[in-house]
Order: structure tokens, then C-alpha cells, then sequence
């Protein structure tokens, strides 16, 4: 099961607001011509290149693949495209075939707004695209990742505790990390259990390239045990470990046997770790 939730968008783009920002239209590295990309959900996420000769293409990948092709505009951070060429995947061979804009009922344009930059790293806002239609719901905008930047994350800068904290103080989640191994605990409160919390807890390995961390759950525990259900009660019945708060150890856990991998973009700023749709982390 991944740790990635589309729902999290909101804590990166507030994330964003809590960073000092340059003007929109330019960066150190020389504008907004370059590849982009936009990595904030696993299901539809796109790489948009701007060419300085004034073309650009768009394409969106994940569970959809689309591509559109034409020409740009830019005016005080604002990006205008005109679509020319449209591609979806085939069904059958999931190959890019050229479809009629038409007959897809979208012709532009896209307007890409640039709220802020920073180095490698952006955070727009959009309207007309024909997919995510636009991005009223995420209060300071979407981040992006300038691709071949050097983002010069180290993976000693990423070792110790990182945590997610609710303003009453509750963590909800928090993450170890170690020398090419991490454990992630992820809280939530449940009345039912002694001390009033039940944990899941991932452990694994993890690899850095760049700002791409790409981690590997090999096992994972939980406070809490399934009892099947129960008829005379009509619903699903639990025992539950006793949870330290404080380190989000459980007396015993429930183990099992898992396999699978995340990819994330990640941005780190002084003390606050952006691992995506994860969430802003801080430094325990």
C-alpha cells in the first residue's frame, strides 16, 4: 500500500506559501524555458517543456497518457498555449496516436500562471487544460521541479527524525531515517485502543538521486489486529497494543510481509522536508 494521498496537495502548496519566493517570470536558472515537472499526484502528473523558440508540449502521464503540442506566449509570468497537435495512447499498443482536436472537444488555450520560483523548484497555477480543468483548490499553487537541476540534496541531509504534527501537538506521522533505512509511522487517534492511539508502522530501505527519493517497504506492523467480524456486535472487532506517544512504539506488533516502492520529488528548505502528496515534514 503507498503512502500517497492526492488529498495531501493541500500541505505542499501550503508548504509553498511558507518559503521566500523570487519574481515568477525568471529564476537563477534562467527563466521558465526547460522541462517541468509536476509530480504532486501519482494518478495524473505531466512534463511540460517550453522551448525558447516559442513552442511547447505537454504531456500528461500516469493512469492517462495525453500529449499537446503548439505555440506559447509569455507575459508578466503568465504562459498562454495554443494547442496544434493533440496524442492519446492507443488502447491496445499504448503508443502516443494523433486524435483531432476537435473531435476531442478541446482546442485551448491553457494559461499557466507562475506564482513563485525558487532555484529548481516553481509553483503554479492553471486553467483550460482539458484534465485538471484547473487549480482553484490549491491555495498557493501546484510545485514543480525544473528537470537537470542541480537541487545538490545530500543523503546525509536527510538523516534523523522528520515529523508531521497537528497544532494540538498530535504527530501524525513521522519518519526515521537512517543510513539506507527508514522506519515511517503513520498515527491516528482510536478510542478503543489503551492509550488512545493506534499506529502502522513501514520499514525498509531507501536510495537518493538528485531530489528523487525512491524508498522500498519490505515490512510493516500495526498496533492493531484484525478479530474478523463480529456478528452480534455488527462490525469488524480489534485488539489493540499499548503506544508509547512519545516514540509511536507499540508494546507488541502485528507484523506482516509487504512489497512495494514510492518515488518521490522532494524539496528540502532549512528545517521542512516536502516529500509530495506525503506532506511537509520537520526536522524533530
Amino acid at each position: 500500500m503507498k503512502k500517497i494521498l492526492y488529498s495531501i496537495l493541500v500541505a505542499v502548496a501550503a508548504f509553498a506559501v511558507s518559503c521566500s519566493k523570487d519574481d515568477g517570470s525568471q529564476n537563477e536558472d534562467g527563466g521558465f524555458t526547460g522541462t517541468w515537472l509536476m509530480r504532486a499526484n501519482e494518478y495524473h502528473y505531466f512534463d511540460a517543456t517550453f522551448n525558447s523558440n516559442g513552442t511547447y508540449e505537454w504531456e500528461w502521464k500516469g493512469v492517462a497518457r495525453f500529449k499537446d503540442t503548439g505555440s506559447y506566449t509569455e507575459k508578466d509570468g503568465v504562459i498562454t498555449m495554443t494547442p496544434e497537435k493533440l496524442y492519446e495512447s492507443d488502447y491496445e499498443t499504448g503508443e502516443l496516436v494523433q486524435v483531432s482536436l476537435s473531435d476531442f472537444q478541446w482546442s485551448g488555450p491553457r494559461k499557466v500562471t507562475i506564482l513563485s520560483v525558487e532555484g529548481g523548484v516553481a509553483w503554479w497555477k492553471w486553467e483550460g487544460d482539458f484534465l485538471m480543468q484547473n487549480t482553484d483548490d490549491f491555495k498557493g499553487g501546484v510545485m514543480l521541479f525544473k528537470k537537470g537541476y542541480n537541487f545538490n540534496i545530500k543523503k546525509s541531509d536527510l538523516l534523523g527524525t522528520w515529523e508531521i504534527k497537528r497544532e494540538d501537538g498530535f504527530v501524525e506521522s513521522r519518519i526515521v531515517i537512517g543510513d539506507g533505512t527508514f522506519s515511517w509511522y503513520d498515527a491516528y487517534e482510536q478510542p478503543d485502543a489503551e492509550c488512545g492511539i493506534a499506529v502502522r508502522k513501514d520499514s525498509g530501505t531507501w536510495t537518493l538521486d538528485e531530489n528523487v527519493l525512491q524508498i522500498k517497504a519490505t515490512g510493516s506492523a500495526s498496533s492493531a489486529k484484525s478479530l474478523g467480524y463480529n456478528q452480534s456486535l455488527g462490525k469488524n472487532e480489534y485488539i489493540y497494543s499499548n503506544v508509547n506517544p512519545e516514540t509511536l512504539e507499540a508494546d507488541q506488533w502485528y507484523s506482516t510481509t509487504v512489497n512495494w516502492d514510492s518515488t518521490y520529488y522532494i524539496y528540502l528548505k532549512d528545517s521542512e522536508l516536502s516529500l509530495g502528496m506525503a506532506g511537509v515534514f520537520a526536522r524533530k
